[in-house]
């Protein structure tokens, strides 16, 4: 249990090393990536749950965030974690190793020091009230509602739970398909990771 409290810490914290490391310029670009990720590990699940038992499957899965977890560990923080924690050489090193060797790192790294010391003058100086009032303005509300509004209405389309129950469903459903339910899951993966792809 223990393990795999690790390995669901190691896998959440992914998108925002991801975020912390790459270009700004391709940043945007990977976020559509995830839901790619998201229908291709699906699919792969789907397609291997088919094959073999859910226990089987179950250990098949544990292998790539182990593989994450222990390549993670060669990897060096992330610049923007050093200079927040006063390492400003560490992260020149981290930097520059994630741009190449042959890269003029130094307009970024300034552009990220200065963002940390905004960061650090704007939490001393603002006060709790003016806190809450951007939080309660237009400008934070109104995309923040929308991405809510959107999320709800996914949840409450119930496709997460059909899809979980979804082997079990066709076959109460009492209806004659022509090919093995078992495969469902699978097809409904295939469309998925089609979609996905056409997002990008």
């Amino acid at each position: 249990m223990c393990l795999i409290e690790i390995l669901l810490f190691q896998a959440s914290s992914v998108m925002p090393f991801i975020s912390e490391t790459v270009h700004p310029s391709i940043r945007g670009n990977l976020v559509i990536l995830t839901a790619l990720f998201m229908a291709t590990g699906k699919f792969f699940v789907w397609t291997v749950g088919y094959q073999v038992s859910w226990r089987m499957t179950a250990f098949i899965l544990t292998i790539p965030p182990c593989l994450m977890t222990l390549l993670i560990t060669f990897f060096p923080e992330t610049p923007y974690w050093l200079i927040e924690n006063t390492n400003y050489h560490g992260a020149k090193k981290s930097l520059q190793f994630y741009r190449g060797k042959d890269y003029d790192i130094t307009e970024e790294l300034n552009e990220i020091n200065q963002k940390h010391q905004s960061k650090l003058e704007n939490s001393t100086s603002l006060s709790m009230s003016y806190k809450f009032k951007r939080i309660f303005s237009m400008a934070f509300l109104k995309p923040f509602s929308c991405v809510g509004i959107l999320y709800s209405l996914t949840c409450w389309t119930g496709f997460d739970i059909f899809q979980t129950y979804m082997i079990d469903t066709l076959e109460l459903s009492g209806g004659n398909l022509w090919m093995d339910i078992g495969l469902m899951p699978t097809i409904v993966g295939i469309l998925g990771l089609v979609t996905a792809g056409n997002l990008i």
